[in-house]
């Protein structure tokens, strides 16, 4: 009954197991410290606390995902951004064995004399080899910056996982 959702489930993890493939690696890390960023340079996201690391695929002290095997892969990522006062661009970047390859950013016209939080979102699929590594860097031309301030409700987050081929 190859294609069809077996009755192996892992609800504990989030990741449904289907013909006996699974999503794994996979992880979802978050922020848990205030960090600065220093204005017009990347800066790798102290990416700290693990939510899950199915496969031990992340590293915390190095911030950085290594792929376990070949194969394509779906990644996820959201800063939150505080106390911008200066600025209009924002980006993350994505560095494979430090080599920067993908990015994304958002355009955003600051608004005087008014506090916001602000979110940049980064979603890609990267062809990796085993034991390729990704790590996340964050620009921003703004000076005065912080981001992973809402660490309470884990809103700088970076997430992955394989894809099933």
């Amino acid at each position: 009954m190859s294609g069809i959702i077996t009755d192996n489930i892992g609800r504990a993890s989030g990741l449904i197991k289907a013909a006996g493939a699974d999503n794994t690696p996979a992880f979802k890390v978050y922020a848990s410290t205030t960090q600065d960023i220093p204005q017009y340079s990347d800066t790798l996201i102290d990416f700290d606390t693990e939510i899950y690391d199915v496969g031990n695929c992340f590293n915390t002290t190095n911030k950085e995902f290594t792929a376990t095997s070949s194969g394509k892969y779906f990644f996820h990522s959201q800063i939150a951004q505080d106390a911008a006062q200066t600025g209009r661009v924002t980006m993350i970047h994505a560095y494979v064995n430090s080599t920067k390859t993908e990015s994304e950013g958002y355009f955003r016209e600051y608004l005087s004399g008014t506090d916001y939080r602000f979110y940049t979102q980064f979603t890609i699929t990267l062809d990796l080899s085993a034991n390729d590594t990704v790590k996340l860097y964050f620009y921003t031309d703004a000076d005065n910056n912080y981001v992973g301030t809402a660490v309470n409700n884990k809103q700088t987050y970076w997430s992955g996982f394989k894809i099933i081929e």
